[in-house]
């Protein structure tokens, strides 16, 4: 367990880290602003059209992995997770 001086410090290093996003939040926030501005119009895809798009990424992604090295292709996708 930790004392509350350990706890203090991760606490401490945990908002430090968080503030370190707040620049990208920002330019997100612009980003959006500038595209909406440009008359780019947002999307929302279905649930399973999302679904959809991206097991189909996904699928591209490992076939090209699996091109490229196909010696190593399955311990790389254990390694990630894939089933």
């Amino acid at each position: 367990k930790l004392n509350d001086e350990q706890k203090s410090f991760l606490q401490k290093q945990v908002e430090w880290v968080e503030s370190l996003n707040q620049p990208e939040l920002e330019r997100g926030e612009k980003e959006k602003k500038r595209q909406e501005d440009a008359g780019i119009e947002v999307i929302s895809l279905s649930e399973a059209a999302a679904t959809d798009l991206l097991d189909k990424a996904y699928a591209a992604g490992w076939e090209n992995i699996h091109k490229v090295s196909p010696n190593n292709a399955a311990d790389i996708e254990k390694l990630f997770g894939r089933d």
